[in-house]
């Protein structure tokens, strides 16, 4: 939790799914920058995503289903400054038609634990993965935060997905869509850099080892962002179906 990690309250699910802060600050920032004033945030957890969306100034309505979790939420958001902030305690799917009619952008991040663990299967998010993709429908501005090993399969055409690394972990995949975002848009986010494609890239000639071998970030390698790098950096495959790169010179 960054620079709050004193002053926040944490439930240890609310812990282990919290957003990291500077991935946090950087959403709330692209809310900012593609229009938003006011984000309804389902499934708002111990309300890290909000908090950062408050500092961004912008007005939250936060979300979520469990009435401890929510608690901690209002505690956390309390004395932030910015935007304005109220926690509701309840069904995200229930709450959300009336939430969203003023034209608020929401922000989602779905529960991926049962009782078992954490799950990667959508069968068992919470909100239903039928719900989320609807607020990916393009009618306002809507972000879906997932899990980064959310399958390319499962991903709405019609969506921008990123994949997001901090300090070398990829923490994240995320989904965008409305106005201000393009369709089928592929962002790999790592740390203060990033990489975009539009449309699937051929893959670099494979060739024999050079002097220099790169290892791509895990999130530029979830984006298909690998020939963007090769071109970058002047470098070739060292075999079909491997992300490592290799080169005759160093590009830093």
């Amino acid at each position: 939790a960054g620079a709050d990690a004193d002053r926040l309250f944490w439930t240890s699910h609310g812990l282990e799914q919290a957003t990291r802060p500077v991935v946090a600050a950087r959403r709330a920032a692209r809310f900012v920058a593609l229009g938003a004033t006011r984000v309804v945030d389902l499934g708002c957890g111990c309300g890290l995503d909000a908090l950062a969306f408050v500092r961004a100034r912008l007005d939250v309505t936060a979300v979520d289903a469990d009435p401890v979790t929510a608690v901690l939420a209002r505690a956390n958001l309390r004395g932030a400054s910015g935007g304005d902030a109220s926690v509701l305690c309840g069904d995200a799917e229930t709450l959300a038609p009336g939430l969203l009619a003023g034209g608020a952008a929401v922000f989602c991040d779905p529960s991926r634990r049962t009782a078992a663990g954490r799950t990667w299967r959508v069968e068992d998010f919470s909100p239903s993965w039928g719900f989320v993709t609807s607020l990916l429908d393009g009618g306002r501005l809507a972000c879906a935060k997932l899990g980064p090993g959310l399958p390319h399969s499962l991903i709405p055409d019609a969506v921008e997905a990123e994949w997001v690394s901090v300090g070398g972990d990829l923490v994240e995949a995320a989904l965008w869509a409305g106005p201000g975002t393009t369709p089928g848009r592929r962002r790999a986010v790592v740390g203060d850099h990033e990489l975009t494609r539009d449309a699937a890239l051929a893959p670099p000639p494979v060739g024999p080892v050079g002097e220099y071998v790169y290892e791509p970030d895990a999130a530029v390698i979830r984006a298909g962002l690998v020939p963007a790098v090769a071109e970058a950096v002047g470098a070739w495959r060292l075999h079909d179906g491997v992300a490592y790169l290799t080169a005759s010179g160093l590009v830093q």
